[in-house]
């Protein structure tokens, strides 16, 4: 288990404040955040290579603070690879043995098994500079593992990866990293990733964790308004509470009224209080006459226009702004809202700009923060 308590680091302007965490055997924990949020940093403290200005380290009982780089038994897939182009594949993974001075048939036994893990047996004798992208980072992650380490760190280790493959890539590098039974530590600014990947899931801004847990319950909960910009929620608003019953909140937003579940951890909402808010996108759906509801989704119905829609690959993603039911909000502008959906939703509706639809979103859906 690698177990951080308290650390804290300064470089120049910038620190990392109050870190405590523990992953254990086994598992697989991403942590995610914005380029410059002190993910690689925290990577540096782990491995040694930044002096940490207090706090300690412990890797299965045993403190690693003052130890240096070569003596912590850690793994650690740059985002580079930092293959050397001078050597053969062989060479690059051998290179960590050698330096411990294992013997040559030691080398040649961990070479071969690491390799049949990761499918590269036949590329062993090809230099490092004619890889792919895709068989670099095997090359990279055999070199970081086949020393046996305690701890595997990977830094952005799928961005040098093809588009086309990346996602098979990450369940099958996964699939080998779990059979390792060692705590693996995934830094990426990617929210696909993080989500497939993470067994858990950190959530990183300016050098502070600020939230953990489960993928399924940091995209679908996110307890502070940094944590929902960074997973992309932009139907962040203003407004007030009219009602809270001990279980409901009712908010008012422009006029409007809107119903959420309470969050047991928020103690402080009294009625007439100001608090920020987000409706998650994927809560919001569209309605189609004379359709039942549930009770949960029955209770924030509402007529919205089509502002605009942009279109990927598979999906859609729709602006709308929510008419009033009394056509009037005294000059008051109604904030727009985002709506995510697959693309053939759009299609099968008809839908198009200026066009007047019913949406309704799951009161869950509705994060007070």
């Amino acid at each position: 288990m690698l177990k951080i308590q308290n650390l804290n680091y300064q470089i120049a302007k910038f620190s990392l404040k109050e870190i405590n965490l523990k992953v254990p055997e086994g598992e697989y924990f991403v942590l995610l955040g914005h380029t410059g949020s002190g993910k690689t940093t925290l990577l540096k403290c782990l491995l040694g290579l930044n002096a940490v200005k207090s706090g300690r380290i412990f890797l299965d009982d045993a403190e690693l603070s003052q130890l240096p780089p070569e003596k912590r038994r850690i793994g650690f897939l740059p985002q580079n690879y930092m293959l050397f182009p001078n050597m053969s594949v062989y060479n690059n993974i051998a290179y960590g043995l050698r330096i411990r001075k294992y013997p040559p048939e030691y080398i040649e036994s961990e070479i071969k098994k690491i390799t049949d893990i990761l499918n590269i047996r036949d590329i062993l004798k090809a230099g490092a500079k004619n890889l792919s992208g895709g068989e670099s980072q095997r090359v990279a992650l055999a070199r970081a593992i086949v020393t046996a380490p305690k701890l595997l760190l990977l830094d952005e280790p799928f961005s040098s990866v093809d588009e086309g493959i990346k996602s098979e890539l990450w369940f099958e590098i996964k699939k080998i990293l779990k059979r390792m039974k060692i705590p693996v530590i995934h830094i990426t600014h990617n929210l696909d990733e993080a989500y497939a990947l993470g067994d858990r899931l950190g959530i990183i801004s300016k050098g502070v964790i600020i939230q953990t847990g489960k993928p399924t319950d940091v995209f679908s909960f996110p307890e502070t308004e940094d944590v929902a910009k960074l997973l992309g929620i932009r139907n962040i608003f203003d407004g007030a509470i009219t009602a809270n019953d001990g279980k409901n909140i009712t908010l008012d937003l422009c006029g409007i009224k809107i119903n959420a579940y309470r969050n047991p951890r928020k103690q402080e909402l009294d009625i007439g209080k100001k608090v920020r808010f987000c409706i998650m996108p994927d809560s919001i759906k569209l309605v189609k006459e004379n359709i039942p509801l549930r009770d949960e989704i029955s209770e924030n119905v509402y007529d919205a226009e089509i502002i605009s829609s942009y279109f990927f690959s598979d999906t859609c993603i729709m602006k709308l702004r929510i008419i009033p039911k009394n056509c009037s909000t005294d000059g008051t502008v109604i904030p727009e809202l985002s709506i995510k959906f697959p693309i053939y939703i759009y299609k099968r509706y008809g839908l198009s700009s200026g066009m007047k639809i019913k949406i309704a979103f799951w009161k869950q859906g509705v994060i007070i923060f």
